[in-house]
């Protein structure tokens, strides 16, 4: 049984390392999904497996010590990019509003300009 646990909590130190490789490179494709989702079946393999009396050795805790401080890192990366996105957003709402402000392109500019009468 602690053997089975090591080896959960090693595959999942790997799997939050390839995560934040993944988180740490300029154009991630953000695919971060199958990692979290990974993650989370190991983590519930981990709890079945203490609950049914398994006990966590020294290893798998340095493993999952290891594998907590790198997601607090991911945590900080994620949270800074989401970030840079909000700015880029942000940029683009006032770039757009000013635009629209000095182009109307959404019909005539002056209510009534262009009414025929005919008498």
């Amino acid at each position: 049984m602690p053997e089975q646990i090591e080896m959960l909590a090693s595959q999942i130190l790997q799997v939050t390392r390839e995560f934040h490789e993944d988180v740490c490179q300029e154009e991630s494709d953000a695919t971060w999904d199958n990692f979290l989702e990974q993650r989370q079946v190991l983590m519930t393999c981990i709890d079945e497996a203490i609950s049914q009396g398994g006990q966590l050795s020294m290893i798998a805790r340095q493993y999952l010590q290891e594998a907590h401080s790198l997601d607090q890192t991911i945590r900080r990366l994620i949270m800074e990019q989401k970030e840079t996105v909000q700015q880029k957003l942000n940029e683009l709402q006032q770039h757009k509003s000013a635009f629209d402000k000095y182009n109307y392109t959404y019909g005539t500019t002056a209510y009534g300009a262009f009414f025929d009468v005919k008498k």
